[in-house]
């Protein structure tokens, strides 16, 4: 996915002042980035057939859950110091500040992974000051990925050279009722009268 030590990065994609979480090392999710969608169908089954009818609408990202710890020993090798300047901590207070401050944010992994969407919920377990439990559920609303290329509309056939070949079978079609008719004249064929 992305490279090796790249960390996975929220950042506030909105405002003056833009809060920003860094997850590397031991604060990266411990059971991977899971990264998923659905594409949005709606089926029609009509009465009385075996046949349907289904309207693709696009996709639909699921959210992204990251869970994993923030550990002050295993992030700077020394014990936790207690109170807000220990990493753990902090960490934590980034994260449930993401939550708060309600904003559209961009979530970000190298370039592998990039999504906008909302911190939704963050739910931090305290085992001790420098070891907390944390699970966060990032909302997608959009995605950057590659461009769709949507069918093209079918081609407009170029009716002039229609049009002139109708007007020429519309001259036959006159030639041969002008023949039909001076033949019916000197009594050689019947022809009706809507002629």
């Amino acid at each position: 996915m992305a490279a090796d030590g790249a960390p996975l990065v929220i950042r506030e994609a909105e405002g003056s002042t833009r809060l920003e979480l860094s997850l590397a090392g031991s604060d990266l999710p411990d059971q991977g980035v899971p990264f998923g969608a659905a594409q949005r169908l709606v089926t029609t089954r009509y009465p009385g057939s075996a046949l349907s009818s289904t309207q693709v609408m696009g996709t639909e990202e699921h959210d992204i859950v990251l869970s994993g710890v923030f550990n002050d020993v295993l992030a700077t090798g020394r014990s936790g110091l207690g109170g807000a300047a220990g990493h753990a901590l902090a960490q934590t207070a980034r994260c449930r500040e993401l939550l708060l401050r309600q904003r559209l944010c961009e979530l970000e992994w190298g370039d592998t992974l990039v999504r906008t969407g909302y911190v939704r919920e963050f739910e931090p377990e305290i085992v001790r000051d420098s070891l907390i439990r944390y699970r966060l559920v990032f909302q997608v609303a959009s995605a950057a990925e590659p461009e769709q290329i949507s069918p093209t509309p079918f081609d407009v056939p170029d009716t002039t050279g229609l049009l002139a070949e109708l007007a020429k079978a519309e001259d036959r079609v006159d030639a041969v009722e002008q023949v039909a008719r001076a033949l019916a004249e000197v009594g050689i064929l019947s022809v009706p009268s809507s002629l």
